[in-house]
């Protein structure tokens, strides 16, 4: 007489439950990993992000700014003076037919780190807007030789390591 299996044994069924909780152990595990990864890209992006957007914001100043007035040297702030308005704010629409001159007003701008926030000082009576959050340095470094070079440079520390970010502006001359 044959009999016919159609069932698992006990010790069958146990085994086959072991290895099914093992592989969603590890599954479970891997998720949890990619998670932690995903966090920390995203930290690092914003980092990085946030860096970009406070040199580039410095570095368009400094090239629009009237060159005499950038202040000298290495430091942790910069002064600088620009023009008030946008060049086509104040553009004739139709050539003058006296000679024409544009504006002199100078808008004072200063930039400096404060509490881990880059700032923005302008105008009279100054204004504060914050460029960047986050840093931890904030350092200018001018150099005349030739053209007037601005060298800008924005740290940002994180728990186990220290992004540093650099950007050079040649200033144009008049």
């Amino acid at each position: 007489m044959k009999t016919s299996r159609r069932a698992f044994t006990l010790l069958e069924a146990m085994l086959s439950l072991f290895f099914v909780m093992l592989l969603l152990g590890l599954f479970a595990n891997l998720a949890h990993e990619f998670e932690a990864v995903l966090k920390q890209s995203a930290s690092k992006a914003n980092t990085l992000t946030t860096l970009q957007v406070g040199l580039r914001h410095v570095l368009d100043e400094v090239r629009q700014a009237v060159p005499g007035s950038i202040s000298p040297g290495t430091g942790v702030e910069l002064r600088l003076s620009r023009v008030s308005q946008e060049l086509t704010g104040w553009l004739p629409t139709t050539p003058p037919a006296s000679p024409w001159t544009p504006p002199a007003s100078l808008t004072r701008v200063r930039y400096y780190l404060s509490q881990g926030t880059l700032l923005r000082e302008a105008g009279s009576p100054p204004t504060l807007q914050p460029v960047a959050e986050g840093l931890s340095a904030f350092q200018v470094q001018v150099g005349g030789s030739g053209p007037l070079t601005v060298e800008v440079k924005l740290t940002q520390e994180e728990t186990k390591r220290q992004v540093v970010i650099k950007g050079l502006a040649l200033v144009a001359r008049f």
